[in-house]
């Protein structure tokens, strides 16, 4: 993203073609991350809930990390500031506190008895 920026590619004002176009990458590949996931822990701990729990967990977090790698760098261009150096650190900082909370959100739904 922050190299299509800086060769012009891609601007600010392309916002939503840039999110549908990396929402659909991050799907993609989400999916296959998390069938890995759930054919491991099928394998290794033959609990179904967990390895949906994880799956899923997995696939929302890789959409998520597309989504966010992408709007950052352009939100940091429109402010006027370096994308390169604002977006990464906070790209990996915003990602990792996201999936925590979606994987124990999604924990809790399905293990309601944890809390």
């Amino acid at each position: 993203m922050i190299r299509a920026l800086v060769l012009g590619d891609v601007e600010p004002g392309d916002v939503f073609r840039v999110i549908f176009k990396e929402f659909r990458v991050g799907l993609l590949l989400g999916v296959g991350v998390a069938l890995l996931a759930f054919l491991r822990v099928i394998l290794f701990n033959r609990d179904m809930i967990l390895a949906l729990m994880v799956s899923l967990s997995l696939l929302a977090t890789v959409v998520l990390a597309k989504l966010v790698g992408c709007i950052l760098p352009l939100l940091a261009t429109k402010l006027k500031l370096d994308p390169a150096r604002m977006a990464s650190p906070m790209i990996g900082t915003l990602v990792d506190a996201l999936a925590l909370f979606l994987y124990f959100t999604i924990a809790l739904r399905f293990f309601p008895g944890l809390h």
